[in-house]
């Protein structure tokens, strides 16, 4: 195991990335979930923050054209 301190705003600033990273792979969520609630308020299973993040950048990441619609298979993922 690999130990390491964050303050505030990093801790932050890893949990809106993994949520941004979520949203463009769907099939990720559960992994990034998992991670995400190491270091953050465990609700129901859920990282808390981590969800706050993903509501809140769902409209920015498909404006980039990389957001996953309710099915995920009709998201329009590029392979890069």
């Amino acid at each position: 195991m690999i130990s390491t301190k964050l303050d505030e705003a990093e801790r932050q600033l890893v949990l809106m990335a993994l949520a941004h990273l979520s949203i463009a792979r769907p099939g990720w969520d559960d992994a990034l979930n998992r991670i995400a609630r190491k270091i953050d308020t465990n609700q129901a299973g859920r990282a808390a923050l981590y969800d706050a993040f993903r509501e809140q950048h769902r409209p920015a990441v498909a404006q980039e054209g990389r957001a996953t619609p309710a099915d995920p298979r009709q998201a329009r993922i590029p392979f890069t």
